[in-house]
């Protein structure tokens, strides 16, 4: 690459030489074999500029691409190590717009810099050039040129908060577009396409706005960088001419220092653009940097997840002392409040409590998405905090209220990362889950593609998938969140049954609403307001006819 930028570089060279021998000692002297010799040689050396800038755009595209690709990858791993906190703060079009500023860091690292590197030099050897031909005509056009540098850098460094406001613009327009495709359903069911059109359409009219400004802002730059340039041309043009009338320069001199200019024109107006790209790089980069500075999940000196091992504990398990947790603000209220509880090693824990208690906010505590604001959990006796976050969710089988299906095939859906799926693994999951008739009366079974969100199946056939991913890791600790709520009861009587069998040995914790799921657990949670306010089986907690009684009386009553 960079042997051919030069090669480039002294190929251009030639060029003002054999544009002033072709006027004084060919045109002048009327030597046509002289001026076609001449002529030859500029077709041959504007052929070989030619492949030149052919190969070196090839080499241009390849380095961009793997740089490209280098920069969203190290993105997306790091993104991706990041806790749930982190993701709640942000909208997808935040992220989205994010990716697409690499293409900036690209452009700068690839062609901008090296660009501008090249054209330095070819402005450092024209300079050379131009100094010896005219000392006085140099002074004028650096001057100006000085001039016209410091007139643009001027307005660029004014346009870097509008840069940035155009930046979150843009973000919520895409997360605008966003919603509106996600939430056609939606919309369609409750008749407001046109209020969420209208407010597209506010979205668009602030980055016109904004847009309106940036342009007011570069049309003035470059206005007036325009004008200094023409004034250096016409200025240099008359100083060569008044040369040529004075008879101290020839005719072949002002076309080649008409030449040079154009040349070391091109090298200038690549330096603004450097600036330019330099400035929207470094926006781009601080906000990459607000990813790449965010503390990752995993940290040295967390331990793996102690399983099946034998210890002197006299209860295993995992232990709630004193949990309270509230989300991100100083202002939000308590979620969980004094939670202690103990969920044993091996049992069917079942957490039952009004929509609002705190159950999923329990759960996610409980598999590391979030840190409890006070208090300690511990999975046999270790502090989750010293525990690995990964490692801790690989031993877990979880099926969340909205559990995500991939828009991949079934079966990749259910084996998830491993690269080849267990057959017998999968035949397992898929009979627990009792979904395998319905794969297996797909035309493609296991390799039928499924859209994202699970377009394409029902909300029963997307619970039953989400199962039997759950069940096929074959974890020691299953954690499910309303997992058959969308399905009849026909269905979850026969996965309920078959669960059980899987359950043995395994802790597990089920949140759920319906009597049928949680009766036969060997320990019932029950939250109210971010509160525990009642512990025991089934039979236990009925004959106390207090909230869990109410809640199984108004089941009772419902017909569930």
């Amino acid at each position: 690459m960079f042997f051919l930028l030069l090669v480039g570089s002294a190929v251009t060279l030639a060029f003002p030489f054999l544009t002033q021998a072709l006027i004084d000692d060919g045109v002048s002297a009327k030597n046509l074999n002289l001026i076609a010799l001449i002529l030859l040689s500029q077709l041959g050396l504007f052929l070989g500029s030619i492949t030149i800038e052919v190969v070196r755009n090839w080499l241009m595209l390849f380095i961009g691409t793997k740089l490209s690709i280098t920069i969203i990858s190290d993105y997306l791993k790091k993104m991706l190590q990041l806790p749930i906190r982190f993701f709640d703060t942000k909208k997808m079009g935040d992220f989205n717009q994010r990716i697409q500023d690499n293409e900036r860091i690209e452009e700068f690292l690839t062609s901008q810099s090296l660009l501008t590197f090249f054209s330095i030099i070819n402005f450092s050897v024209f300079f050379g050039v131009l100094l010896y031909y005219n000392y006085t005509i140099l002074t004028v056009y650096l001057i100006l040129t000085v001039l016209s540098i410091g007139w643009s850098y001027y307005w660029l460094k004014k346009r870097k908060v509008l840069d940035y406001l155009r930046f979150q613009q843009r973000a919520e327009n895409q997360e605008s577009v966003f919603e509106i495709i996600k939430g056609v359903t939606e919309m369609k069911l409750n008749q407001f396409e046109d209020f969420k059109r209208s407010q597209w359409e506010e979205v668009q009219q602030k980055l016109f706005k904004v847009n309106i400004r940036i342009l007011k802002l570069n049309q003035i730059q470059l206005s007036g960088f325009e004008f200094m340039n023409q004034l250096k041309n016409i200025l240099v043009t008359f100083l060569a001419a008044t040369l040529v009338v004075n008879d101290k320069m020839t005719l072949g001199g002002l076309l080649s220092v008409s030449y040079i200019i154009g040349q070391m024109n091109s090298p200038v107006n690549q330096l603004i653009s450097f600036f330019r790209s330099l400035q929207d790089a470094k926006l781009s980069l601080e906000r990459l940097n607000e990813v790449q500075s965010y503390p990752a999940e995993e940290s040295s000196g967390q331990v793996a997840l102690p399983l099946h091992t034998q210890n002197n504990y006299e209860f295993k398990g995992i232990r709630f002392d004193d949990v309270s947790f509230q989300y991100a603000g100083s202002k939000s209220p308590y979620v969980l409040k004094n939670i202690n509880l103990f969920i044993p090693e091996g049992k069917i824990t079942a957490i039952v409590g009004a929509s609002g208690s705190g159950k999923t906010t329990l759960m996610k505590l409980l598999l590391k998405f979030y840190e409890p604001t006070e208090g300690k959990i511990s999975y046999d006796h270790i502090n989750i905090n010293d525990i690995s976050p990964e490692n801790l969710r690989s031993s877990c089988g979880v099926v969340m209220q909205d559990g995500y299906i991939f828009s991949d095939s079934i079966e990749r859906n259910i084996i998830t990362g491993e690269k080849n799926a267990h057959e017998s693994k999968l035949r397992q999951a898929v009979k627990t889950a009792n979904i395998e008739e319905f794969i297996e009366s797909l035309p493609l079974r296991y390799e039928t593609k499924i859209g994202a969100s699970g377009n394409g199946i029902s909300g029963g056939q997307k619970q039953r998938i989400l199962i039997a991913r759950a069940v096929y890791k074959n974890p020691h600790y299953i954690f499910f969140d309303e997992a058959t709520s969308a399905l009849d009861s026909e269905n979850e009587k026969i996965i309920h049954d078959n669960l059980q069998e899987f359950f043995k040995g395994k802790t597990v914790v089920i949140i759920a609403h319906r009597l049928s799921t949680v009766k036969n657990a060997d320990q019932i949670l029950v939250l109210k307001n971010g509160e525990l306010i009642e512990k025991g089986n089934h039979q236990q907690l009925v004959s106390e006819r207090t909230e869990y009684f109410n809640l199984v009386k108004n089941q009772l009553e419902l017909g569930l």
